[in-house]
């Protein structure tokens, strides 16, 4: 009892002190410590994954400007002519100006100023499934 009493008094003077301490050291306090500041700001989140870091304004600013154009850019049909059955469950596409395409093959279409990229993911008897790519401007050479 005594024993437990004395470790009660002991941990309370302990923690008294702690307290106290950290009251009067200027830099502690709630009022010294600025989470809105620039320092805050690049501090390192640590659930981030390695190697990772969050866009500036201007990088968010540059993302959306490429947002809008991609949304302006009219994809234009995939000029299919035809499907071939190639033995087995294989067919493949007949792509008016590219030829005979098969699943994983990669389509590149130039029309006017641009130059359009698919990749073929699926070709089968009821047509050609396809993933855009990309949209690029043709450079004069």
């Amino acid at each position: 009892m005594k024993t437990a009493l004395y470790l009660i008094i002991t941990t309370t003077v302990i923690i008294a002190q702690g307290l106290a301490m950290a009251s009067a050291d200027p830099r502690m306090g709630p009022d010294r410590i600025d989470l809105q500041g620039d320092a805050f700001a690049t501090l390192r989140n640590p659930f981030w994954p390695v190697r990772y870091k969050p866009a500036s304004e201007a990088e968010k600013i540059e993302s959306s400007k490429i947002a809008d154009l991609k949304a302006k850019i009219s994809w234009p049909a995939l000029p299919l002519r035809g499907l071939t059955h190639a033995g087995g469950k294989n067919y493949i596409a007949i792509i008016e100006g590219v030829g005979l395409v098969e699943a994983g093959d990669i389509v590149v279409i130039e029309q006017d100023t641009l130059i359009y990229r698919w990749m073929i993911d699926r070709v089968t008897g009821a047509g050609v499934s396809s993933t855009r790519l990309d949209v690029t401007e043709k450079r004069d050479k």
